[in-house]
């Protein structure tokens, strides 16, 4: 029998005279990435290992009648198929309940293999891996239990296998899911809040005005009379708003030194000309405690160039320049991809601050520059198809998050609204809109309930649950507009429609909005951010600052559930690492995708000082 796709699936670029194909329904679990590696490291001058996944892949999946089920009908156990290099089937161990069985598979089949030292047995428990990937599910609760129980597989599998990436991920990830755990205060404004508004006729305006913030206060400073300016001003409620006379003509277009002159004056700094670069990041890295919660990559040419210096003042984040690598809708190849995440690692490195430690050092990427959206998985890899740039820019060299990354997209209007909204805006209302059954797995486990309970100690929530979730509760509850600050949405469908109980929505179904943050889950609201016609287009275009969705396909166990958002949130966590799956089948590079600042927090807590006057401005 030959291998169906073979010539299309069978990576195999060093021509090794094997392939071993693993299917999993779980490829981002600890006991695939760690079977995968292990296999992989033994018999590396036999075989090359290539992942297939029950999603990506089903069809294939169908025509080799694979079963990622158990008897007990829980799905965990990958599926081992050997071939040799021309697609010819030699074998496959679909089950299997020891390591030692896996190992008698591969060493059956390949006539080298026999005189090599077993891969897995002695020293791999592989019920113990199993049972490890179901305590760190997306549905468990992470607790001292399943803590210990990581701790105690490590430290077995360590002496055995030293130097894996596959469990230094793990060490690394459930050390940062513990973190989250923890109250944190260090994503709050530094500096304390005028009660003042400045618009800015023009950039050099803008950039003159943010130069005005120094280490005392900090301000809106917003781009234009624009309805995003009135947006902003309904919501803030400041005791005052003062207009900004136009900047010097002849600074029209913003260059690096424009950009680092605003930002050193804006901290305190003199303006001077001659500060360069590191100068100034000496400055923020010591303004912020000698930790910055993040870094701005800023391309001055960039329409989002504003937004993206506001946000790095207002948070003492270190600056880095760069032109665009790659327009918005281009999709990057895998080894394109990766060459840039090791050149922005490359460059983080260079800051000479802690960022490895997730949760409490150098978190945040934030893009006010033109990067491509969207690149091609790597072909070995289950889940083959494309995946949103921006989870993997933020990865270590062993897969696991250092970060989290936050795209600022739209004219400078739109953007700089946007970071102000991110920066100054508390929130108001909540509003939970769930389609989903609650009666049955895994549907139950995104319920609202237990999020709600947690908002509603600190604001009004509204909560339409399914099957009162309909197209005319919605319009009901938004047709003249939504007033939450904070929106949760449980839905399903494609760019262009978003389905409600009983039927289906469209993105004109979304009315003005106040300023407000948007978390949905669905199967891809986010595949076309720039499209005004769009699920995502529409809430930005509305009213919407902060934006987390998927841009492809991702599967519902991709989502963190409202309940951990809630507690992260309440935490002190930025909205953007709140959103994000440690742990789970679809915890590595992905398709899920954040817009805005990625270290805007619920800034509940938010308190306002008197304006200065300062002269020269008029009313």
């Amino acid at each position: 029998m030959k291998i169906p796709k073979f010539g299309e699936y069978g990576h195999n670029p060093q021509a090794r005279p094997f392939v071993c194909f693993v299917a999993t329904a779980s490829p981002g679990s600890f006991s695939y990435r760690f079977l995968c590696e292990a296999i992989s490291r033994q018999y590396a001058e036999q075989l090359s290992v290539v992942g297939m996944g029950a999603w990506g892949e089903r069809k294939w999946f169908k025509e080799m009648d694979i079963d990622m089920k158990d008897d007990s009908g829980k799905v965990y156990l990958p599926e081992f198929i050997l071939a040799d290099a021309s697609g010819g089937l030699l074998g496959r161990l679909g089950a299997y309940t020891e390591a030692k069985e896996i190992d008698a598979f591969l060493a059956g089949h390949l006539p080298s293999a026999k005189g090599n030292s077993s891969p897995l047995s002695p020293g791999v428990d592989l019920p113990a891996l199993f049972a490890l990937d179901r305590v760190l599910s997306p549905y468990a609760p992470l607790n001292k239990a399943s803590c210990a129980a990581a701790t105690t597989l490590l430290a077995d599998l360590d002496q055995r296998f030293p130097k894996m990436d596959s469990l230094a991920w793990l060490r690394d990830t459930m050390a940062a899911a513990e973190r989250l755990q923890n109250t944190a205060t260090r994503f709050s404004l530094r500096r304390p809040l005028a009660s003042v508004v400045k618009i800015a006729p023009d950039l050099a305006s803008f950039y003159a005005g943010l130069a005005h913030w120094d280490e005392h206060r900090v301000y809106p400073i917003l781009l234009g009379k624009t309805s995003w300016s009135q947006k902003f001003i309904r919501e803030f409620k400041p005791e005052e708003v003062i207009h900004l006379p136009p900047g010097d003509p002849e600074s029209g277009i913003a260059t690096e030194a424009t950009v680092r002159q605003a930002l050193l004056a804006s901290i305190g700094g003199a303006a001077s000309g001659g500060a360069s670069l590191a100068d100034l990041n000496k400055r923020m890295i010591a303004a912020s405690g000698g930790t910055p919660t993040g870094v701005v990559f800023i391309d001055p040419a960039s329409p989002v160039a504003a937004a993206g210096t506001a946000l790095a003042s207002a948070r003492f984040q270190p600056v880095v320049f760069t032109a665009s690598p790659g327009r918005f809708e281009e999709a990057l190849s895998f080894a394109a991809a990766e060459k840039l995440r090791r050149t922005i690692l490359v460059r983080i490195k260079a800051l000479g601050v802690p960022y490895e430690s997730y949760g409490d050092s150098l978190d945040g990427l934030t893009l006010a520059c033109e990067f491509p959206f969207r690149y091609h998985s790597p072909p070995h890899e289950a889940e083959r198809g494309v995946r949103a740039l921006d989870d993997l820019l933020i990865r270590k060299d062993n897969g696991t998050r250092w970060g989290v990354a936050g795209r600022l997209i739209g004219d400078a209007e739109s953007a700089v609204y946007r970071a102000m909204c991110s920066l100054f805006l508390s929130p108001r209302s909540a509003l939970f809109f769930s389609r989903y059954p609650e009666g049955s797995a895994p549907w139950k486990h995104y319920s609202p309930r237990t999020a709600v309970e947690a908002f509603e100690e600190i604001l009004p929530c509204q909560v339409v649950r399914h099957p009162d979730a309909t197209l005319a509760e919605w319009r009901k509850r938004t047709g003249d507009g939504n007033d939450a600050t904070n929106v949760f949405i449980n839905s399903s469908g494609g760019a262009f429609n978003w389905s409600v109980s009983g039927g289906q929505a469209k993105p004109e179904d979304i009315a003005d909005s106040v300023p407000c943050q948007v978390h949905i889950i669905h199967s891809g609201s986010a595949a076309r951010p720039l499209d005004s016609g769009s699920v995502m287009g529409r809430w930005l275009e509305a009213g919407a600052y902060t934006y987390f969705g998927s841009m492809s396909e991702p599967l519902l166990e991709a989502f963190v559930t409202p309940d951990r958002i809630a507690d992260r949130m309440f935490n002190g966590f930025p909205f953007g690492m709140a959103c994000r799956s440690l742990l789970g089948p679809y915890s590595y590079p992905w398709r899920l995708v954040y817009f805005g600042d990625p270290l805007t927090p619920l800034n509940h807590d938010l308190k306002r000082i008197r304006p200065p006057k300062r002269p020269g401005a008029a009313n």
